[in-house]
């Protein structure tokens, strides 16, 4: 388990009311949350001693032609290859690598789209919303975050998933899914208030963020004495722990940026966890 230190002392730092576009770094000092990388066994709290076996994760829930195929299978023939999800996985992967669009960055996002379609992510249950923005009070002042996509019902938000974009860093991407973990717990509570329904003390709030075909899961500790420390402007005692998960340990950073879910290994893992986080989507 790696993680990162803080360089100062958080509670010394100053604190002001800002959107989460205007969020750095130094407000994690400021607000006593660090980030910690940890293994699979970690993330999904596997019964396991062994960090990164995969063995435990579910199996995906996807055809063998996603798990087989690198690119889409050229020998089968139109009618023996009909089935429209997976034409279209091949069709969005394909699009992120090589885009056709004055805006190449929207084609990760219907290959997001897509992929939770795929997966099974949107229900009934579980509304899918895209630039919702979400509010919360910082430093006594109202601002908001608007993640990408949102999985919510009435009440609660479940997952959380931010995208790179030509402006944002993958750093700047860690920024804005903790404070869209930070809003969540807050508007849910609020919502919940408002419903009769029992508030949360706390909650571990999963997420992803996208670059490019290659997802980088978090889980966020966020906790009300975070949320009173958020609103008043003050330094809370409690450490507030966001796990953040690499599905691919055995290649570096880049390359697993690069190569993405067009790797089949990196595919097979990447869809794994994915089922594996719909755990932490229940309340």
């Amino acid at each position: 388990m790696s993680q990162h230190p803080p360089t100062e002392d958080g509670s010394s730092l100053d604190r002001s009311a800002k959107f989460a576009s205007k969020w750095t770094k130094r407000d994690l000092l400021a607000f006593n949350i660090r980030v910690v990388d940890v293994p699979i066994a970690r993330f999904f709290d596997l019964d396991t001693n062994i960090n990164n076996d995969t063995t435990f994760l579910p199996p995906p829930s996807v055809s063998p032609t996603l798990l087989n195929n690198t690119d889409k299978p050229s020998h089968l023939t139109p009618a023996e290859y009909q089935n429209v999800d997976d034409r279209l996985f091949f069709r969005y992967l394909e699009l992120v690598e090589h885009p056709v669009s004055v805006l190449p960055l929207t084609h990760v996002h219907d290959f997001t789209r897509h992929l939770l379609h795929l997966l099974g992510f949107v229900s009934r249950e579980r509304m899918y919303r895209e630039r919702e923005k979400i509010p919360f009070v910082m430093c006594g002042e109202r601002v908001s975050v608007t993640p990408d996509i949102s999985l919510s019902d009435d009440i609660d938000y479940f997952l959380h998933i931010e995208e790179i974009k030509k402006t944002l860093s993958p750093d700047d991407l860690e920024l804005r899914i903790i404070v869209s973990s930070i809003a969540a717990f807050h508007t849910s509570n609020i919502r919940r208030q408002e419903a009769d329904l029992p508030t949360l003390e706390s909650r571990w709030i999963p997420a992803v963020a996208m670059v490019g075909t290659a997802p980088t899961f978090y889980r966020t500790h966020v906790t009300q004495a975070l949320i009173d420390a958020v609103v008043a402007g003050s330094y809370p005692d409690e450490e507030t722990t966001v796990l953040r998960l690499t599905p691919v340990p055995d290649i570096d950073i880049a390359s697993y940026r690069k190569e993405g879910m067009r790797r089949l290994d990196n595919r097979k893992i990447v869809f794994q966890c994915f089922e594996a986080l719909k755990k932490f989507m229940v309340i």
